[in-house]
């Protein structure tokens, strides 16, 4: 690749990353192979974390509202 699509790679990536900024303070998050991935019990599929834009679009199982969200500080 490029090093100028590398750099549109990355800008993407990191623009995606602060898309699901919930995702980042859950304790069900997790990284694999440069992905964001969410490892809800509820949510993963065949055991294995799912990634969040899978996961928080609309009718993914946690929505953009971060239905899943686990954290200490969050009140359920």
């Amino acid at each position: 690749m490029s090093p100028h699509l590398a750099a549109v790679a990355e800008g993407w990536r990191q623009a995606e990353q602060r898309q699901y900024s919930a995702c980042n303070h859950c304790d069900h998050h997790t990284w694999a192979e440069r992905e964001l991935r969410c490892g809800c019990p509820a949510l993963a599929y065949a055991g294995q974390a799912r990634p969040v834009a899978l996961v928080r679009r609309p009718h993914g199982g946690c929505g953009p509202e971060a239905v899943h969200m686990s954290a200490p500080w969050l009140k359920h």
